[in-house]
C-alpha cells in the first residue's frame, strides 16, 4: 500500500480490476466538433486524433515478444486503465512495475472464434446505460475540434456528465481524474516510477496490435 496524507492507496497491480473483452465494443464518448457520439477501442481515431491514452504502442504485436507502453521515472501518480492487443483464443501477459517492484498477471484463454477482436485489459469500465442516463465519471473526448482532445502533459481532458447511451453491449472507459478521486482503490499508486509492458501469445498487425494505458500524474 502507498501513504499519501495519511491514507492508504493501493499499490499492487495484482488488485486491479482485469478483463477480457470484445475491443469493438469498448466505447469512450468523443465530440471533434459540433457533434457526439463514441469511438471504440477498434476504430483507427482511437489511436491517433482521437486517442485517450496517455501512452501507446502502434507497432505490430509479434508473438510471445513483450513491448513496453510506458516508462516513466522521478514521477508519482495514478495508473488507472491499460488495453491490450487483439487475438483469437489469446492470452496477454502483463507486467507492471511499481516503484522498482515488478507484479506478473495475465488474462485470457479460449473463446467463441467470433470473438476474434478480444483483448485483455485491466481497470475500471462501466456497462452501457440507457438513453439520457446519468453518466457521471464516463470519459469523454472532445474540444472544438479533432485535434484538441487530450493534454497528457497537462493532465487536461474535457468530459460531459449527461448524454444518451450506446449499444446494449458496450462498455465504456472512466475519466482518470474522476477513477483516482471516486474510486482511488481501482487504480495503482506509483510513488517513484512507473513501467508496463504487454506481450501476447498472438500476433496481431495494424489497429488490432496496438495498446494503451491511462495515468494522472500528481504535477
Amino acid at each position: 500500500m502507498a501513504v499519501l496524507g495519511g491514507k492508504q492507496y493501493n499499490s499492487d497491480p495484482l488488485k486491479l480490476p482485469k478483463w477480457q473483452i470484445y475491443r469493438q465494443d469498448l466505447e469512450f464518448w468523443y465530440m471533434p466538433s459540433n457533434s457526439f457520439g463514441t469511438l471504440t477501442m477498434q476504430d483507427s481515431d482511437a489511436w491517433g486524433t482521437g486517442s485517450p491514452f496517455n501512452a501507446l504502442v502502434s507497432t505490430n504485436s509479434t508473438a510471445d515478444t513483450a513491448r513496453t507502453i510506458v516508462n516513466l521515472s522521478n514521477k508519482k501518480g495514478w495508473l488507472t486503465f491499460g488495453i491490450g492487443p487483439c487475438g483469437i483464443n489469446q492470452t496477454a501477459t502483463w507486467v507492471i512495475t511499481v516503484d522498482g517492484v515488478a507484479t506478473t498477471f495475465t488474462v485470457g484463454g479460449s473463446g467463441p472464434v467470433e470473438y476474434d477482436l478480444s483483448a485483455s485489459g485491466f481497470g475500471l469500465i462501466f456497462s452501457n446505460l440507457n438513453s439520457s442516463a446519468f453518466l457521471q465519471g464516463h470519459f469523454q473526448l472532445g474540444g472544438d475540434t479533432s485535434t484538441s482532445p487530450w493534454y497528457a502533459a497537462d493532465n487536461a481532458i474535457s468530459y460531459g456528465l449527461e448524454n444518451s447511451g450506446g449499444s446494449t453491449n458496450s462498455r465504456f472507459i472512466l475519466d482518470p481524474m474522476w477513477l483516482k478521486s471516486g474510486y482511488p482503490d481501482s487504480c495503482v499508486r506509483f510513488e517513484t516510477s512507473l513501467t508496463v509492458t504487454v506481450e501476447s501469445d498472438v500476433a496481431a498487425t495494424g489497429v488490432a496490435g496496438n495498446a494503451g494505458i491511462m495515468y494522472v500524474l500528481d504535477e
